[in-house]
């Protein structure tokens, strides 16, 4: 009575569909993705990047943003009520949108104006991939796109 199981269902592995693969990354649900293959964090705690596991590059997460433009209003962290930490975007009354970072208290370490929905995507993005230990999904400086 007193041991401990795991149970293993038959969707341990992450989807080599590109669709699926971006869902999980656009959805932040990277950790809990690896989590549930490997049934423990152990092997994911000696990597410092998970980008090996996906199939999908940067330009492939852009295209299908451009694809589902109905999934921005869905996925962008909207700053609604109290904020959280990280990124927060907030459309202002007079046009254009504001950036907004927070630290662990929802305290406002800085803002950047930008016009377009279309210049947030990349900023959004970027925190994103970092975020869930994808890094190596974006472009190194100097280098251009990975």
């Amino acid at each position: 009575m007193g041991k401990d199981f795991i149970r293993v269902t038959a969707s341990t592995d992450i989807p080599a569909d590109k669709d699926a693969q971006i869902r999980i990354i656009l959805e932040w649900r990277v950790y809990d993705s690896l989590y549930r293959k490997f049934m423990s964090t152990a092997p994911l705690a000696r990597l410092t990047d998970y980008s090996s596991f996906f199939s999908v590059t940067l330009q492939d997460l852009q295209e299908y943003l451009r694809r589902h433009p109905e999934e921005v209003n869905r996925l962008l962290p909207w700053e609604t009520g109290r904020p959280w930490a990280g990124m927060g975007i907030v459309r202002m009354p007079e046009g254009g949108y504001e950036i907004r970072e927070h630290d662990d208290h929802g305290i406002i370490l800085e803002r950047e104006q930008i016009s377009d929905l279309a210049a947030v995507i990349p900023r959004w993005l970027e925190t994103l991939l970092v975020s869930q230990g994808l890094r190596n999904l974006l472009p190194v400086p100097g280098r251009g796109a990975v």
